[in-house]
């Protein structure tokens, strides 16, 4: 699916969505895993389109991007706003 999403007389962006399945692949995860992120309000950002909902896939590579890691011990991360904190 493409979409021009303007706002304010400005393109902010025109890329394919992907769908929650489609990115759920893109993750590694189970789309149960996306939807549940979804309800407690956690990354990665999705679009809402009425009643089906969208994922750009900068989004995904954000989200992918704030959650790498460099130690396993104690959670330490590179930064926060990560599927786990």
């Amino acid at each position: 699916m493409r979409i021009a999403l303007q706002q304010w007389g400005s393109t902010l962006t025109t890329e394919p969505l992907m769908t929650e399945r489609e990115a759920a692949e893109f993750l590694g995860i189970a789309p149960a895993t996306l939807r549940r992120w979804r309800l407690v309000g956690q990354p990665p950002q999705y679009v809402k389109l009425s009643r089906a909902v969208r994922y750009r896939r900068a989004d995904l590579t954000d989200f992918i991007e704030g959650n790498l890691c460099t130690s396993t011990s104690a959670g330490v991360r590179e930064s926060t706003g990560g599927a786990n904190g």
